[in-house]
């Protein structure tokens, strides 16, 4: 027993510095027992929200080189169907070639900084090859030391490597990482499908717009000459199987391209009805004229042993996709205004949850204050009435208004009060009437010694006054003992008169 009360001792004093605290202080505690348990979850939504943000500008930051890589292959596309004409010798529409050489130039001196500022090692390094591939491929286009066909083919290298490159950039920039359903699935349609669309529409534009020119020169040839030309083997080497198989992968690679964009973009508009808005009509005709110019392809170039369609008409029918996947290039700014609101809205929602959270900090503050007031305040209330009351002035208690427990409390302690002065008005009352009825029996007391004292003085009139207490039975008595003993004198005078007149008689007759 001894240990377990030790023990209870021991715990209570642990909890001693409770009961050293002030109310006030105490409620401050809680206080900041709430906050810390508020602040943590508070904390992980704020970081969480500066997260998401982060998250945003880091997009938003990738999408500056990411635009870069986008120009500087439509350079490089404008650049092939240029060269192409400038080695086939044909002058009016290769006369174009040094512009697009420098404005592939403008590209990648612009494309160069960004690649190094966004600190990716294995962008950078594909940026080197990027370069090296087009020193070369420039240099042998000046002095036409390359065929078209290996024209076409190094400019194809080099726009899959800028194509890797911006898939290196949607890594680095956590781009393909997007929380965002319909930013995610914009991102994959816009900036990995639509390019390698457009690049497989592309080559089966100049590349193979060259080999209907060269069959077409090949039989304007052999009209001039006759029998004398081989018109079969120039026929075979204008459109060569390898050029047949280059146009097939370009086929399959442009309509898988188109597939995976059409699915990501319907799963974007079905993600967002703004993107639906403004994406729909855009999406349905590239899906349109990239499958016409495709089955044109299919039939009009690979259909055929020896293609026969006309160049000029070949190309005016198979850009129009490309036209539309040039239009189709603006949806960037989608995702552009896409993350800029996404931003927006949750540096909206951050800073209305920390005005909402301070709103509701303060009205806890001040609900707190009040409680306090309450509390303290019938405390203090309670306090004042009970010294007044042991002071004396037992009209100081006062009606407690509170209706909490601390205000039952106070009314408990008010009837407390009450029955306390009560009992001592009639403990007062009780030794007043005790005090009087001393001073009663002492006059009593008092008056029944005088009366005893004119009886000692043989003065037998005396009586003594009958009162209502008990010492008025006692002067009761002592009266009727001195009326007793008046008549006992009496008769004893009347018999000692009459022994005297006998005597007296006696002694005459004697």
């Amino acid at each position: 027993m001894k240990t377990t009360s030790d023990n209870r001792a021991s715990g209570m004093n642990h909890w001693n510095f409770l009961l050293r605290m002030k109310l006030w202080q105490k409620f401050a505690l809680l206080g900041a027992l709430a906050l810390a348990l508020t602040a943590q979850p508070l904390y992980s939504l704020v970081k969480s929200a500066w997260v998401a943000i982060d998250t945003v500008r880091l997009e938003q930051s990738g999408m500056v080189p990411i635009g870069a890589a986008l120009d500087l292959i439509k350079a490089f596309q404008d650049h092939r169907a240029s060269a192409s004409y400038l080695v086939l010798n044909d002058a009016a529409r290769g006369a174009t070639q040094p512009k697009h050489a420098d404005a592939v130039d403008a590209a990648l001196a612009r494309l160069e900084p960004l690649a190094l500022a966004a600190g990716d090692a294995t962008a950078f390094e594909r940026m080197k090859t990027i370069k090296l591939a087009w020193a070369e491929l420039k240099a042998n286009v000046a002095v036409r030391k390359i065929d078209q066909r290996r024209v076409t083919e190094d400019h194809i290298s080099v726009i899959r490597d800028t194509l890797r490159l911006i898939e290196d950039f949607t890594a680095h920039f956590h781009i393909d990482l997007d929380p965002d359903a319909a930013t995610y699935y914009t991102f994959r349609a816009t900036l990995i499908e639509l390019p390698l669309l457009s690049e497989s529409i592309g080559q089966l534009r100049s590349p193979v717009a060259s080999r209907l020119e060269e069959i077409a020169r090949a039989r304007a040839t052999a009209e001039q000459q006759g029998k004398s030309f081989d018109l079969e083997a120039a026929l075979r080497q204008a459109f060569r199987p390898s050029d047949r198989a280059r146009f097939t992968d370009s086929v399959q690679d442009a309509e898988g391209a188109a597939r995976r964009y059409d699915d990501n973009m319907r799963k974007a508009m079905r993600a967002s009805p703004e993107i639906a808005a403004a994406t729909q009509e855009q999406v349905t005709q590239i899906q349109h004229s990239t499958a016409q110019a495709l089955q044109l392809v299919r039939r009009e170039i690979l259909g055929k042993d020896i293609p026969t369609i006309d160049a000029g008409a070949y190309i005016k029918e198979v850009s129009v996709p490309r036209e539309a996947v040039q239009k189709a290039a603006t949806q960037q700014s989608l995702l552009t205004d896409a993350l800029r609101r996404r931003a927006e809205q949750t540096r909206a929602a951050l800073n209305a949850t920390l005005l909402g959270e301070l709103a509701l900090l303060l009205v806890g503050i001040t609900i707190a204050v009040m409680t306090v007031r309450n509390i303290t305040g019938t405390v203090a209330s309670l306090q004042a009435s009970v010294e007044t009351v042991r002071q004396g002035d037992y009209a100081a208690l006062q009606d407690v208004q509170s209706r909490d427990e601390v205000g039952d409390l106070g009314r408990t302690v008010n009837e407390l009060l009450l029955d306390r002065v009560a009992a001592q008005r009639k403990a007062e009352e009780e030794k007043a009437a005790a005090v009087a009825e001393n001073e009663s029996l002492n006059n009593s007391v008092i008056s029944i010694l005088q009366a005893v004292h004119q009886l000692s003085q043989r003065d037998l009139t005396a009586r003594a006054p009958v009162t209502t207490d008990v010492i008025g039975t006692v002067s009761d008595s002592i009266n009727a003992l001195t009326d007793e003993t008046s008549k006992v004198l009496r008769g004893v005078n009347v018999i000692a008169g009459q022994v005297r007149d006998v005597s007296g008689k006696l002694k005459t007759q004697a």
